[in-house]
């Protein structure tokens, strides 16, 4: 399911011109609000990175939750290209 499209700038890319890893990693972390966060805590965090995007580019987040507290994200450039993919389980 396609939860989030974002822009890229420049405060989003390294010095190599990439998408930083630490950005990624942010975004993901946004698709859930302050409230989540209140009654869940982050037990695991995966990430695998897959193609490299730059800035300007559109990027677009589908999650799928695999079960409770385990949700799995896929990030995709607007030509199609699958950046990275994330893995997140939460406490409850």
């Amino acid at each position: 399911e396609l939860v989030r499209t974002i822009d890229t700038y420049y405060n989003d890319v390294d010095i190599n011109g990439h998408i930083n890893s630490v950005k990624y990693i942010e975004h993901v972390l946004d698709l859930w609000d302050m409230e989540w966060y209140r009654t869940h805590q982050i037990k695991r965090f995966e990430i695998a990175y897959v193609a490299e995007a730059h800035a300007g580019d559109q990027l677009s987040f589908y999650m799928e939750k695999e079960d409770t507290p385990t949700y799995n994200i896929r990030i995709v450039r607007s030509d199609g290209t699958e950046c990275c993919r994330s893995k997140v389980v939460f406490f409850y």
